[in-house]
């Protein structure tokens, strides 16, 4: 792997101006949403029928080992089930979906939060976080509770701040938003591996958002935030372990003693944990010379490209072919339909 990790990457423009420095914008008003389950949808246990009322946060489906990689789901309204519908995923696949009708309360099940992490144990720690859904947000969807079932030989984690696919700002705004929750939720994970270093890495020339997170950081011993060059791919995992820490491995970073985590996701751990809050929303990035009016939004899962789009003012008039993609210019998937998840 030393052909990869020696080479210099590419700088390309990073087109992020548009969002980057506008807050989020909280979006609450689908009238419906789309919980994702999988292509198939019968290796989930679904817990509720068309016609039920359900509550934010109320756990609705599971997958266990035996159907494939574990996964719970839960509503991010409340409101109340209408059935089963089939809607293009961002993977270009089509997902089976649970479809609920929002009432627009956000009647929530009662969280249960931890605010002293000493009187849990990693078990604990790692079953919260596996009942609240917590996945890879940076794209992968890999629940991370499995990153950190053996951590013997793991002495660093990484949060991933990179962000290098052009037009994003999502994690930039997470960062910037909520700093605190970003380190608490390393901290949790530093514990969780009983790792020694923990380690933010963003691009450098973010120097607003480097001196948030190195203010933040100072309550907690061995957590740095270290600058990458500003190339792609930094966000590679392989790239941000060997400009980080000049370590290689084969296949896994736990090869290396390495966990990689996005910052996104340490976010929902540290909602996990602190709140009992399951994953029920997110920030995307909604941009690109064709929208009107390019933004940030704080989404509930299940919220529809189409409905993003249109919250953005649509698609400019000095635009006919037009192409929606999710995930980036460079790795994103390049979409048929606007009304995607």
């Amino acid at each position: 792997m030393k052909l990869f990790e020696a080479r210099k990457g590419i700088h390309i423009p990073g087109k992020k101006d548009d969002t980057s420095k506008l807050s989020s914008v909280k979006y609450i008003s689908p009238e419906y949403v789309y919980i994702p389950l999988s292509a198939k949808g019968s290796d989930f246990e679904i817990y509720v029928k068309p016609g039920d009322k359900v509550k934010l946060g109320q756990k609705i489906a599971e997958r266990t080992r035996e159907k494939g990689l574990p996964l719970v789901k839960h509503s991010s309204v409340s409101g109340e089930v209408i059935g089963n519908e089939r809607k293009l995923h961002r993977t270009g696949l089509p997902y089976v979906c649970i479809k609920i009708k929002n009432d627009f309360q956000d009647t929530p099940v009662e969280f249960t939060p931890i605010s002293n992490l000493d009187e849990v144990d990693n078990t604990k720690l790692l079953e919260i976080m596996r009942v609240a859904g917590v996945v890879g947000l940076g794209g992968a969807g890999f629940p991370t509770f499995l990153k950190y079932q053996n951590t013997k030989d793991i002495d660093s984690i990484i949060l991933n701040g990179a962000e290098c696919e052009p037009y994003i700002t999502a994690d930039y705004r997470m960062m910037t938003e909520e700093t605190d929750r970003v380190i608490d939720g390393l901290h949790i994970m530093m514990k969780v591996a009983d790792a020694e270093n923990g380690i933010i890495a963003i691009k450098k020339g973010k120097k607003a958002v480097y001196d948030l997170l190195v203010k933040a950081a100072e309550q907690y011993d061995h957590i740095n935030v270290i600058q990458v060059p500003d190339e792609y791919p930094a966000g590679w995992e392989r790239q941000i372990v060997y400009r980080t820490l000049k370590r290689s491995y084969e296949t896994y970073p736990f090869e290396c003693g390495v966990i990689v985590n996005n910052v996104s996701t340490s976010v929902a751990i540290s909602d996990a944990i602190r709140k009992g809050i399951p994953v029920i929303e997110r920030i995307v990035t909604v941009t690109g010379e064709a929208v009107v009016k390019p933004a940030n939004y704080r989404v509930r899962i299940g919220t529809l490209a189409s409905d993003l789009i249109k919250q953005s003012g649509g698609i400019s008039d000095d635009f006919d072919d037009v192409r929606v993609i999710s995930g980036g210019p460079m790795m994103g998937v390049t979409q048929k339909v606007k009304s995607l998840l």
